[in-house]
């Protein structure tokens, strides 16, 4: 069945609407279930789209003070590409993008640069910020599947909780 050029446009324009749809239920997913009086237990969960079935366990559990190891955590879940877990565990000021944009974001990346090979850290700067938090600046020479680059990390320290507040990708690959 050949389709006409109205045909076409009218089908993208379906899904399109569809998966902004899909993608406000995921951002809104909750205040969805509350509007129509379902309760948090209900079998629908709107972030099931994206994550994973069984994420493998990362390789370390604790993260502590030791913002290596959460850069490693941060490695491992973009090598699973669980890009939505890495959105909802940062911090509150990393939110410059919605979910959906990030998790965009993330994918062309991921799909340009490939898995994370490994990484060398070539640079570490701390500071304390107000009251105990510590921020933590980590920069790194990368080895992708598909090439080098280079990364940023900005963790805020507080306790033993280490919350991503920025990361930066940048590499010949991506053109910037």
């Amino acid at each position: 069945m050949k389709l006409t050029f109205k045909q076409k446009a009218f089908a993208l324009l379906v899904a399109s609407l569809y998966l902004r749809l899909v993608f406000f239920v995921v951002e809104n997913g909750n205040v969805l279930l509350s509007d129509f009086g379902l309760h948090q237990t209900s079998s629908y969960d709107a972030s099931r789209w994206y994550v994973p079935p069984v994420l493998p366990p990362p390789p370390h559990t604790h993260v502590g003070n030791d913002v290596e190891k959460a850069v490693d955590n941060f490695h491992h879940k973009f090598n699973h590409a669980a890009f939505l877990h890495l959105y909802r565990e940062a911090e509150p000021s990393f939110t410059r993008y919605n979910s959906l944009e990030y998790v965009r974001r993330m994918i062309v990346v991921w799909q340009k640069l490939g898995e994370v090979k490994s990484c060398e850290q070539f640079s570490r700067y701390e500071s304390r910020m107000g009251g105990n938090v510590t921020q933590v600046i980590l920069d790194y020479n990368m080895h992708f599947a598909n090439g080098d680059g280079y990364e940023q990390f900005i963790w805020n320290v507080t306790g033993d909780e280490v919350k991503l507040s920025s990361h930066t990708i940048s590499s010949p690959l991506l053109g910037y």
